[in-house]
Formats: C-alpha cells, structure tokens, sequence
C-alpha cells in the first residue's frame, strides 16, 4: 500500500444478520522524517481594530520538515525569513499630520510541533518571531531602532484534529479542544521583558468548524495539482492535495475586503 490517506469501511454483521456499517480514515505514513514543503507567503491591508493601521509582509521561503517520526506523532520543524512594514496614522492622537511607519527587517520566524499522526491533530507547537523594527516617523526623518523577540508556546490537553477523515465534497466537521498559550515578549536583546500565561484565547483555538466545498485543479509555482478546497470557520481556504499530503494553497475567505493572506506551495521534496 503506498503511503497516504485512505477511506475505510467497516461493516459488522451479529448473529442475526443486521449489519452496522461505520467509515473511517487510514493515515499510511502521510508523511515521513525528511519530507519538506516550502511555500511562499504574502499578506497585505487595512486594519481598523483598536489603532487602524496598514502593513504588508512578505516570506519568499517558509519551509516545514518533518524531522522526526515517533510511534504516534510527528515533530514538525518549520522557519522563514520575512520582511514588511507597518503603517499607523498618528494624527487621530496628536494634532500633527504624522504617520509612524515600522520596518521590519531582518525577520525571521521559527519554531516546532508536535502533530499526531492521525488526522493531522496538533498536540503542541512553539513559535519565535525574531526582527528589528525601524521606527520612523515621517515626514520628521528620525529613525529609532527596535529588536525584538516574540515566543509563543501552545498547548492542548487532547489532539486538535485538523482533518479526522478522508475530505470528501459536501462534508462537513468540527474539532474541540482545551488550549494552553505562553507568551513572551522582549525588546532590546532582552533587557525588557516579560512573559505571562495568556487567558482570553481566540476561539478558533477552542474549536473549528470544517467543510470541504469542491475539488479543484490548482496552479501554484511547484505546478498543477488536483485538491479538495477545505472552508475552515468560513474565514480561511486551504486547499489540500493528497499528492503532497499537504497543504498546497492557503488564502482568506472573500468575506475579509480589506486584508489579503496567500500562501502557495513553490516546492516540496518527499520520497
């Protein structure tokens, strides 16, 4: 049997000859120790939550690899560089027509999880965010320079099953599950800093709902693929390709105007 996710159906007959048909999902070594995926991503737009601001980001090489295969799960190490910046109009605040514009770069992004291996359901995950921000106010040309380091740890108390079944065309499923997440923040190589457990999660760490609308040909930069278009809390599309096991597109819904996010598959390398 060749690696991949299969659909499986078990059927019980009893001594009188009813039958209890049930289906199930079969996760053959979908993924396996060395097996890379590089995407490049791009987000961009208007914001107005709290302090309205602009940005736009960009990471020409994420890169995911499966590092290590246990008995149950995988560890998944993923990294990427990334440049943008961010745009605040200050004259709301101050009687002055200023805008301060952050620069971030260098930028990089790195980190770990732990995925089980059925279902693709995360158990924990670590994230670094390291760069510097030049601070400029414009059109007052002063520049201040500010590295900073962001650590995210997360954690469930069961699997987060991302995909529990074979995606199939008009199925629809949730997953639920109790978070954990320590946060740390720090500035100026660590002479500020500080960390604390984070209690007001955003809900889609609590709970997910799924539904896979159609199954497409999609054209990336690593080339043609036939994939099942998955709406995750009908705000996120991901695009699954069972020839990669993974992800090959990933963009927001058409519901969000004013904010772009892709990210497409550029390469990948599996035995």
């Amino acid at each position: 049997m060749h690696r991949g996710l299969y659909r499986v159906t078990l059927t019980v007959r009893d001594a009188k000859g009813n039958t209890d048909t049930n289906e199930t999902a079969a996760f053959v070594g979908v993924w396996k120790s060395g097996d890379i995926w590089h995407y490049e991503v791009t987000a961009n737009g208007t914001v107005d939550y709290f302090i309205p601001f602009s940005f736009k980001t960009i990471m020409k090489d994420f890169t995911m690899e499966v590092k290590n295969e246990g008995e149950d799960c995988y560890m998944l190490s993923f990294e990427g560089k990334m440049r943008g910046n961010i745009i605040i109009p200050l004259y709301p605040y101050i009687p002055l027509r200023l805008d301060a514009i952050i620069f971030l770069f260098p930028g990089k992004i790195n980190g770990n999880a732990y995925v089980h291996k059925f279902g693709y359901g995360i158990e924990s995950m670590n994230i670094e965010i390291r760069a510097t921000a030049w601070l400029m106010i414009f059109p007052i040309p002063l520049i201040f320079p500010v590295p900073f380091d962001i650590k995210l740890s997360l954690s469930f108390d069961s699997p987060y099953y991302l995909m529990p079944l074979v995606p199939e065309v008009g199925k629809e499923w949730n997953s639920e599950a109790t978070p954990s997440l320590r946060l740390t923040l720090s500035a100026f190589f660590g002479i500020i800093s500080k960390s604390f457990d984070v209690q007001d999660l955003p809900s889609f760490l609590t709970f997910i709902y799924m539904e896979c609308l159609s199954k497409e040909i999609v054209d990336v930069p690593a080339g043609e693929f036939e994939a099942y278009k998955i709406l995750v809390l009908e705000a996120m599309e991901f695009y699954y390709s069972m020839d990669v096991n993974n992800v090959v597109k990933a963009q927001l819904s058409e519901d969000f105007e004013n904010v772009n996010f892709v990210a497409e598959l550029k390469s990948f390398e599996m035995d």
